[in-house]
């Protein structure tokens, strides 16, 4: 940062925010096109650097350690950071702690306080650290050698140091204030940045600290605290606020509100007791990636709703933090699924944040449930499938079939076949050549693209930047297009149902992949997209996640899911999603009010030349034969057109358009709009794109409406329906509706 000339620059915007405004905000007219999103970025701006009546404007401080670190390196010879670790040393922590505390009386005045009564007595610590954690060599691998670090230990009263929630400065910070201080980073206790700064300040200090993303996680904690009455900030002269500088650059920066709400109260107090209870996992954070983060532990985020087994807390509700990850394995917490039964024990989080509030923690967006008292859960035995009653005699419950509801119904493979799975999509995929074509086994021919994508362990938001070929940044995230397609059809209250087209070789793996590394489809093996889902879904998304529906009849006898020579599913798959859809839909108020068809239907089998074999010079197999539901009017079966009255629309790719345009479509009158009005009882309207519904449909939809004004107040529902590669292969963006 010394030479970084962006770096001097932001520093002394910072500290000076008039500056910012005087000399950058003029050139951020020039290049924001819509004044709206003007407005509202020199809004949000002012607010960032207004200051409070009655404050001085100077009252954001920056205290950059980086040329002090500099001086002592270039003086003592020694290491201001751990060779084998992303932190600084014990001397390196204890001098900035030192500098700091005595910068902090001139300009700021603090009053006098109690004394700290504080002791230091030697200590020690040694590991390798997490930056070799992150190679995962083998257990035996003697490459990289612990590093030892002499610690001073800060005490109490004969006890380890710990906050004081009545102090008047409260330090906010991140891994960095948590090594040498959390044991769970194995670098020692009860030495680190906030016990050294108490100690130099002589004077007791608060403290939230919390491992990874300095820019927002004790920042989120403190703001919810304060959301739920909890005010934290009373009687501070201070904040201080530790984060690690590659956070300005990789950082969640949100805005966060500051206001004091009403106290919450738990329906029911657990004073101290342990629970056990039952409930049904509503929603839950996504689960980290071990390997790729350098702390050990995690945890995550649970509603667990529809409570059992304890008369205290009967069916209500509850958000409770689980572990995920301990010592960098995932935890028991894999076998929880959304939508089913889980077995917990409960505590109150107050009787254990000492204990585990500094491990890395995710925190649910929902504004209702975040309001809510947490509850700190361990689980119990294996999620049960049959729902605990109050009556002495057990009712016995159905067995639960795959439904396109659920994100898995499978326990999570181990991350170590996960890892083998990615690399012989990534090798199969580099095998093509950039052919489109990559022959299996048995008949079966699968997509380049789509391996290419499997072979990734993420794909959406900063991830979508790094994949290959590059694409315009404003372009490349799926996520942020999808939630602002889903805000914008929300806003002009319609329906908006995602309908991801699975990859072909998550149903069929055993085709292509070695028998060794994979010989089944289950546990699901797309765990990028399940993840990708579930943020989606916690955005309030509608997402159809087919793979249940299709693992559950990919060997049905009536033929498979998907065709051997073609990119696109089967007749057979149009037929089980147009019945899926139609089963979420028929209650609708709008459905039940439409004058209904009984269309007819008639069994055909057809034969094709799938895409996948075209581009084949030799070596094509005989054309493939396929089972076909034709539907129709009239004797003749008179294929329906869509109608561009109708309240549903397909917004599709060519997965609208195959077995129903005919031609290199294969067929007519048999796709999934043609099954969608068999099942539905009225025709639907078709939007399709050859190619990519990502952005080309979208925006063929928009110059729709631009040219029909009225045409937009006729839909109920858009189902958006297109293939997963378009999630790597396609631009996205964000396009309006209508303007």
């Amino acid at each position: 940062p010394i030479h970084n000339a962006s770096y001097g620059q932001f520093l002394a915007e910072l500290q000076n925010p008039k500056l910012f405004l005087d000399t950058r905000l003029d050139g951020y007219h020039g290049i924001m096109r819509n004044p709206a999103n003007r407005a509202i970025y020199e809004a949000v701006i002012k607010r960032l650097v207004t200051t409070c009546e009655g404050r001085e404007a100077d009252l954001v401080t920056v205290f950059d350690p980086s040329g002090l670190l500099a001086s002592r390196a270039r003086e003592t010879g020694e290491p201001q950071f751990l060779s084998t670790d992303t932190h600084w040393t014990a001397r390196a922590m204890e001098l900035v702690a030192q500098r700091l505390a005595e910068s902090i009386p001139g300009p700021l005045a603090l009053p006098e306080r109690r004394r700290a009564k504080t002791t230091l007595v030697a200590g020690s610590a040694s590991q390798p650290g997490d930056l070799v954690a992150m190679l995962r060599l083998p257990p035996a691998s003697t490459r990289y050698r612990s590093v030892p670090q002499s610690l001073q230990v800060v005490t109490s009263e004969d006890k380890p140091w710990r906050p004081d929630p009545e102090a008047d400065i409260l330090l906010l910070g991140d891994s960095f204030s948590n090594i040498y201080s959390d044991s769970s980073l194995k670098w020692g206790e009860s030495a680190g940045f906030a016990e050294h700064l108490s100690q130099a300040l002589d004077r007791p200090i608060d403290a939230i600290r919390q491992n990874g993303g300095g820019a927002n996680a004790a920042r989120a904690e403190l703001a919810n605290e304060l959301r739920r009455g909890n005010d934290r900030l009373a009687g501070k002269k201070l904040v201080i606020w530790q984060f690690a500088a590659r956070e300005l650059s990789a950082g969640d920066w949100r805005l966060l509100s500051m206001k004091v709400g009403k106290r919450t109260r738990r329906t029911q107090s657990l004073e101290g007791a342990t629970r056990q209870v039952s409930g049904i996992v509503k929603a839950m954070a996504p689960l980290p990636r071990p390997g790729h983060t350098p702390y050990k532990d995690h945890i995550i985020w649970v509603h667990l709703t529809d409570i059992t087994g304890d008369a205290a807390l009967a069916g209500g509700s509850a958000l409770v933090y689980v572990r995920s990850m301990r010592d960098g394995k995932l935890t028991e917490v894999t076998r929880l699924r959304k939508g089913r039964r889980a077995q917990l024990s409960l505590r109150g989080w107050e009787d254990v944040k000492t204990q585990y509030g500094r491990i890395r923690r995710e925190e649910p967006t929902d504004d209702d449930l975040i309001l809510e008292e947490p509850f700190w859960g361990e689980l119990g035995e294996a999620p049960a499938d049959v729902t605990e009653r109050a009556s002495a005699t057990p009712i016995a419950q159905p067995e639960a079939t795959p439904t396109a509801r659920q994100s898995g119904a499978t326990p999570a493979l181990p991350p170590d076949q996960l890892r083998q799975i990615r690399n012989s999509f990534g090798k199969l995929a580099a095998s093509a050549g950039g052919r489109m074509t990559v022959p299996g086994r048995n008949g079966w021919y699968f997509h380049s693209a789509e391996l290419r994508q499997m072979a990734l362990a993420q794909f959406w938001g900063k991830a979508a930047l790094q994949i290959q070929p590059p694409r315009d940044a404003r372009l490349a995230d799926p996520l942020a297009a999808i939630l602002a397609y889903h805000e914008e059809c929300k806003r002009h209250g319609i329906e908006l149902i995602v309908l991801p087209i699975p990859a072909k070789s998550v149903i069929y793996p055993e085709h292509l992949l070695d028998p060794t590394v994979c010989k089944t489809p289950e546990p699901r093996i797309d765990t990028a997209h399940q993840a990708f889902y579930d943020e989606l879904r916690e955005s309030g998304v509608d997402v159809l996640d087919l793979v249940p529906l299709f693992l559950a009849h990919r060997a049905d006898a009536e033929g498979p899911v998907y065709c051997k020579q073609d990119t696109h599913y089967s007749p057979r798959a149009c037929v089980l999603i147009a019945k899926e859809i139609a089963k979420q839909l028929k209650d609708r108020n709008w459905v039940t009010a439409m004058d209904r068809r009984d269309y007819g239907t008639r069994a055909e089998t057809i034969t094709i030349t799938g895409d996948l074999c075209r581009e084949l010079k030799t070596g094509r197999p005989p054309k493939e034969k396929l089972a076909i539901r034709r539907v129709g009017e009239g004797r003749d079966l008179t294929p329906i057109k869509p109608d561009d009255t109708s309240p549903v629309l397909l917004l599709s790719d060519s997965h609208g358009l195959v077995f129903h345009a005919g031609n290199e479509m294969h067929a007519r009158g048999a796709g999934l709009p043609d099954q969608l009005a068999k099942e539905l009882g009225f025709p639907v309207d078709l939007l399709a794109v050859m190619g990519s519904a990502a952005r080309p449909a979208r925006v063929s939809l928009f110059r729709r409406i631009r040219r029909d004004p009225g045409y937009l107040k006729r839909k109920k529902v858009i189902i958006w329906c297109f293939t997963v590669r378009e999630f790597t292969n396609s631009s996205w963006g964000v396009i309006p509706l209508k303007k």
